[in-house]
């Protein structure tokens, strides 16, 4: 933990580069080595975006006044989330975080299974 602090602490102006992991998917692609839980009982990541709330609200006030410039979701399947889920974790980070009006965005789609109005909500 102190070891965290002191980094966190070391370059107070850089902005920040986030990376949110969202490691449920459907189905197992077995050329995959992510760390991932394989399900399709969607509670479950209601479940795991309590928690990514609750360590969110903990540790995003240690990087107060710094500015996202980058944010990635993987995985996983980050597109495994519907769309409540996606605009519920979306909100919660632009509520946590102050963002660069470019910050890049980005997100890992398993094209198989992303259905068009998700890429939408997605652009949204």
């Amino acid at each position: 933990e102190q070891a965290f602090l002191q980094a966190v602490a070391r370059y107070p102006e850089r902005p920040l580069s986030l990376y949110v992991h969202i490691p449920f998917c459907h189905k197992l692609c077995y050329f995959c080595g992510c760390n991932k839980i394989v399900t399709r009982q969607q509670h479950k990541a209601d479940q795991y975006l309590d928690a990514l709330e609750q360590e969110i609200v903990h540790r995003a006030p240690l990087f107060a006044g710094r500015h996202v410039s980058q944010l990635h979701w993987g995985g996983g399947t980050p597109t495994y989330l519907n769309k409540a889920q996606i605009s519920r974790l979306m909100k919660l980070l632009r509520e946590n975080f102050q963002f660069n009006a470019d910050a890049e965005i980005s997100i890992e789609v398993d094209p198989r299974e992303i259905e068009l109005d998700v890429l939408d909500h997605l652009r949204a």
